[in-house]
């Protein structure tokens, strides 16, 4: 029976398309509203695992389905955005987020990639406490764009990453 599941399982994969949940989109607008990039919501073949991958595509350990607050609305929903940092007030933006995060006046946010000044990455998640300066990140990437997950339970709701804000500043 096990292996009749995983083989159903990797079958639904293959046509599992990955979807674009609520919450995302509208930070996506927002960030059309602005003028900045978006790199995507959706990973591509290089995305294996994580929160760009549908909960459907993944396997039951992997870290983003982790805790109650990843159990999937919507198993096709990724529950990750991309952000350009190529707007004037981004870096402001991003200092704005994670002290947002930090006194919870912002909720719902998983993990966050970024870099203050272009140059130093850094990750903030609740495992790493979301202190204002997070940890140094060790993967590749991530100084002109920032990652912006969800708990995957809330990729239904407004979190407000974007709101309020304009290319030039924001609340």
């Amino acid at each position: 029976m096990h292996r009749r599941g995983v083989r159903l399982r990797r079958r639904r994969r293959l046509r599992a398309p990955c979807t674009a949940p609520p919450a995302l989109l509208i930070e996506k607008q927002r960030l059309a509203t602005i003028g900045g990039s978006f790199l995507g919501i959706c990973g591509d073949a290089n995305h294996t695992y994580g929160f760009h991958v549908p909960a459907a595509n993944l396997p039951a350990d992997d870290y983003s389905l982790e805790g109650a607050a990843n159990v999937p609305v919507c198993e096709w929903h990724a529950a990750a955005i991309d952000i350009g940092m190529d707007w004037p007030a981004s870096r402001d933006w991003l200092k704005w987020l994670i002290a947002g995060i930090a006194s919870d006046e912002i909720q719902g946010i998983a993990e966050v990639i970024g870099s203050y000044d272009g140059v130093n990455v850094r990750y903030w998640s609740d495992s790493s406490g979301w202190s204002i300066d997070g940890k140094p990140y060790q993967g590749s990437g991530h100084d002109t764009w920032t990652h912006v997950s969800v708990y995957r339970s809330t990729t239904l709701e407004d979190h407000g990453i974007l709101a309020g804000w304009t290319a030039n500043g924001g609340p």
